[in-house]
């Protein structure tokens, strides 16, 4: 006869459950169950560095620094931005001239950084000698120089001339692609420099023949060429930059809040703020006269 013995039971293991914790339950001696510590409220002007206004970081030491930290972060309702902005007008207008500066400089320095880039890539094409390396060197560096004093002059005068700035980075760009022109130039000889005979005329000529030789005329070769191709269409697109920058400043201060209620306030206010950004017809004339350039000069003498 077979005895069978009886398998034994396994136990089913199972994972634990976490109950929430019942503060009356906890005993005395044990601390009292608290939530984990979130940190102190990050306030409105710590965002990410995408979301901070950086005019933010001109503020400290204005005289109404508060105010100014209001306007620029968009608090407040309609009618009370409007009075502040009337009333800090001169100090938010220095703040948006000096972030304009700064925009400038920025824009300044990454056409510079662009074309020495491009200057160091498209040469490394070339079959230069040590010595036409160190003309190519010393164009860029008479270039970067011109540039930088000019970003440096337009930036800390006390009033900001965008056609004078364009006109000057341009026409130092010029010189480089001028001086390179000339510099790496090669002397081409036309294919007939000199006549056959000295003293036969053809018939079909009135005039004698001269042994003169033709001047040789300077050309590029095709690579230097390229080269100059590239570092135009280069700067053309890092200028166009710098001159929507200066030409068109990005304004740091939000979008005025609307009206509350029936905006009769408001209203009122937004008309006397909107006169107070354009100045009135005759000084617009003013300053057109002052900054049309003045007639020459010229002292006859008989």
């Amino acid at each position: 006869m077979v005895i069978s013995e009886a398998t034994p039971a396994i136990p089913i293991l199972t994972q634990p459950t976490t109950n929430p914790v019942d503060e009356a339950s906890v005993p005395s001696y044990l601390p009292p169950v608290t939530e984990p510590d979130a940190g102190p409220p990050v306030k409105s002007e710590e965002k990410a560095e995408g979301e901070r206004n950086p005019m933010l970081d001109l503020v400290a030491g204005e005289k109404g620094e508060g105010a100014l930290r209001k306007l620029i972060n968009g608090k407040g309702n309609g009618v009370s931005t409007l009075r502040l902005r009337m009333k800090f007008q001169d100090s938010l207008n220095s703040l948006q001239d000096k972030m304009a500066a700064m925009d400038a400089t920025k824009a300044g320095k990454s056409l510079v950084d662009e074309m020495d880039a491009g200057i160091a890539a498209g040469s490394e094409t070339l079959t230069l000698s040590e010595a036409e390396v160190g003309t190519l060197t010393e164009l860029q560096n008479a270039f970067e120089a011109e540039v930088t004093a000019q970003l440096t002059s337009y930036t800390s005068g006390s009033s900001r001339d965008s056609e004078a700035l364009v006109a000057k980075v341009e026409a130092a760009f010029g010189e480089m692609v001028n001086g390179i022109e000339t510099r790496f130039a090669q002397d081409e000889l036309p294919q007939e420099t000199h006549v056959a005979s000295l003293t036969a005329t053809p018939p079909e000529s009135p005039e004698p023949f001269t042994d003169t030789p033709q001047a040789p005329t300077p050309t590029l070769s095709s690579e230097i060429q390229g080269f100059l191709d590239s570092l135009q269409s280069l700067f053309a697109q890092s200028f166009s930059k710098l001159t929507d920058t200066v030409n068109s400043p990005q304004s740091y201060l939000p979008e005025l809040p609307g009206p509350t209620g029936k905006g009769r306030a408001y209203d009122k206010f937004l008309a006397h703020y909107q006169a107070q950004q354009a100045p009135p017809p005759g000084e617009v004339d003013a300053v057109k006269a002052e900054t049309m350039p003045r007639p020459m000069e010229i002292d006859i003498q008989a």
